[in-house]
């Protein structure tokens, strides 16, 4: 019997085997610590209650935009997912841009990162653009609100070279904080942006590039436009008399307005914006030299007319001389003289 006795515990240690195996691979190894890896999300700029997924674990940012997850270290493949891609205040709006830190480049401007290790301890930065509403106000020169219906479009131009037409009235969501990537780091960065036209009566009334603004400075930008006064009046080509009673006025955007003279057959038209002008002279009884230009800046414009009585002076035989000498050049004549031979010469022209 005691060789059956022998057989049974031997046979009943056997069985046992497994079992205290198993107990010995759950507890930790003796002659190892613990390796326990550590993936650390951040937003930039710093954003709470914004929500990852990683591998189906919802993670949440706090305060300082920044969340962690734990795991022991394995060779798996893993997957993080940004679920709140758009963020939207009264004051600002955010929009995911880009990653860093998350190995791929290829996935770096994607919501969805795959194939992430869990083999060290790293931190994967989520990058927003910012963006702020801005209102334009438009002035002149000395501070007086410009006519809104006058203006026909406003063009305004970022860093990055795009181009965008701004309301005259409201808000325009603008980007004004931009993530950039340099020397291995993301880094949020203000965006400027500069005034290239206000189109008002046809022509822009303003230098491209002068004025320039942040959108992250504040809500309000003011854009100055500067408007010239142009003064008319119009002389007799020989004896300089003043005649003629109307200023005939072409606009930049082909708009023709007529204005009286006034006592000493002068007129002035004032707050005109910059642009390319034609003034002619109406009632002068005669030739007028119309005089085309561009007003940059205050004029006082002294348009010839060569009147009847001029004609009479000169006779046609005396001004075919007085053309053949100033053409060849054999005699001078007195500078109003010889403008006005040039100006009859550029009339004949634009009749024939």
């Amino acid at each position: 019997m005691r060789w059956l006795t022998a057989l049974i515990l031997a046979v009943a240690g056997v069985l046992a085997v497994p079992a205290t195996a198993n107990a010995q691979a759950d507890r930790p190894h003796p002659h190892r610590k613990p390796w326990p890896i550590t993936i650390t999300l951040r937003t930039v700029p710093a954003l709470p209650h914004v929500r990852f997924s990683f591998d189906g674990h919802m993670l949440t940012t706090d305060k300082h935009g920044r969340v962690s997850y734990t795991r022991q270290h394995n060779f798996g493949k893993h997957t993080l997912v940004l679920l709140d891609e758009s963020i939207e205040s009264p004051q600002r709006h955010f929009r995911f841009a880009r990653w860093a830190g998350q190995r791929d480049p290829d996935q770096a401007f994607r919501p969805s990162v795959t194939g992430l290790p869990m083999r060290a301890n790293y931190t994967i930065t989520a990058a927003f653009t910012v963006q702020y509403p801005v209102t334009a106000s438009f002035v002149d020169q000395f501070g007086a609100a410009l006519d809104l219906k006058k203006i026909s479009s406003v063009k305004v131009k970022g860093d990055d070279g795009t181009v965008w037409d701004m309301p005259t009235t409201g808000a325009m969501w603008l980007k004004g904080m931009t993530s950039i990537y340099r020397k291995s780091a993301l880094d949020v960065v203000p965006v400027a942006y500069s005034l290239q036209s206000i189109t008002m009566n046809g022509t822009n009334i303003v230098d491209a590039g002068v004025q320039r603004f942040l959108p992250s400075n504040g809500p309000d930008v003011t854009f100055t436009a500067a408007f010239h006064d142009l003064t008319i009046k119009a002389h007799d080509a020989l004896y300089g008399t003043p005649v003629g009673d109307t200023a005939e006025v072409t606009h930049p955007d082909g708009k023709v307005e007529r204005v009286r003279f006034g006592p000493g057959q002068v007129v002035t038209l004032n707050g005109l914006p910059r642009g390319e002008y034609k003034v002619n002279v109406r009632g002068a009884g005669g030739i007028v030299l119309a005089e085309q230009f561009r007003l940059s800046k205050g004029k006082t414009l002294d348009v010839t007319v060569v009147s009847r009585a001029d004609l009479a002076t000169l006779g046609l035989a005396g001004l075919a001389v007085a053309v053949s000498l100033l053409v060849i050049g054999r005699t001078r004549w007195p500078r109003r003289f010889v403008r006005l031979v040039r100006g009859l010469r550029r009339t004949s022209r634009e009749m024939s």
